[in-house]
Formats: C-alpha cells, sequence, structure tokens
C-alpha cells in the first residue's frame, strides 16, 4: 500500500505536463469558411496546415515550471508546511496555464468568421489543477495527522 497518495498525484502532474510539451497536442482548432484554412493551437506550438507559425513559448516555459514544481515538491515529505506552498505555486501556475490557453485560442480572434472547437487535450489542464488540488488535501491530511499524533504525546 502506497503510503503518500499526494505523491501519486504530483508525479501524475509530471507526467502530464512533460507528455503535453513533448508531443504538443492541439487543444484548440479554428477553420475559415471562405478559405478552408485551418489553424491549430497546441501546447508548443501553433500551426496553419503543415506550417509552424507561432511558438508558444510561455506555455512551455509554464508547463516546464510545473512539472519541475511538483517533482521538487514530492521529495519534501519532510517539510510539510513547505511542501503545502508549493503545491499552491503549482496550482497557481495551473492557473496561469488555463489563462495563458484563453489567450492563444479564444482571445486571438483568428478569423472574423468560422468554425471553433476545443479538442480533448484542453481538459488536461484542469486536470493538473485537480491533480494539485488533490495533492494538497493529502498534504493537510498528513500535517493534522502529525498534530494530532503529536499532542496524545
Amino acid at each position: 500500500m502506497i503510503q503518500r497518495k499526494q505523491s501519486i498525484y504530483l508525479f501524475l502532474i509530471v507526467i502530464l505536463s512533460v507528455i503535453l510539451v513533448q508531443f504538443d497536442p492541439s487543444f484548440y482548432k479554428t477553420q475559415d469558411p471562405n478559405t478552408e484554412q485551418v489553424i491549430q493551437v497546441g501546447y508548443s506550438t501553433t500551426t496553419m496546415g503543415a506550417e509552424v507559425v507561432g511558438q508558444n513559448t510561455g506555455m512551455i516555459y509554464l508547463f516546464y515550471a510545473v512539472a519541475l514544481l511538483s517533482l521538487i515538491t514530492i521529495f519534501l515529505y519532510r517539510n510539510r508546511k513547505l511542501q503545502m506552498k508549493l503545491i499552491m505555486g503549482v496550482i497557481a501556475f495551473g492557473i496561469v496555464v488555463m489563462i495563458n490557453m484563453y489567450h492563444y485560442s479564444i482571445g486571438m480572434n483568428y478569423f472574423e468568421q468560422g468554425t471553433t472547437e476545443f479538442t480533448s487535450f484542453a481538459i488536461s489542464p484542469v486536470a493538473i489543477l485537480l491533480l494539485g488540488i488533490l495533492a494538497l488535501r493529502g498534504v493537510q491530511k498528513d500535517e493534522k495527522l502529525v498534530r494530532s499524533v503529536d499532542r496524545i504525546r
């Protein structure tokens, strides 16, 4: 049995963040009805057809920051207060990722008219947020347990 479930949650955040940057799935797709041009916005690049038209470096740095912060937090299991602060940082970075997604997708009006859609990969930052919240709750439960044991002594 695994003693610290929050370590698994944090490790899943690391894996998900690295996969999203390395494989660059598109989370937003828009198409111009007149010219049939398709723009796909991924976590690392923006493409028009097969041509890369933009590099989403802000998203890349944010995902690597989330992955690195989560990885560091896994090994700080003795300092639960610092671990809680770092997990809150992971959650904050996750919120910034979602704001950045909005900026790169709906915020940029690619075509005046056309069809737009989010793909299933747009849920990934929400999964990072949920995993971060679950990890935070796990660390808080550990802290509460340690305090109750200290009170008994």
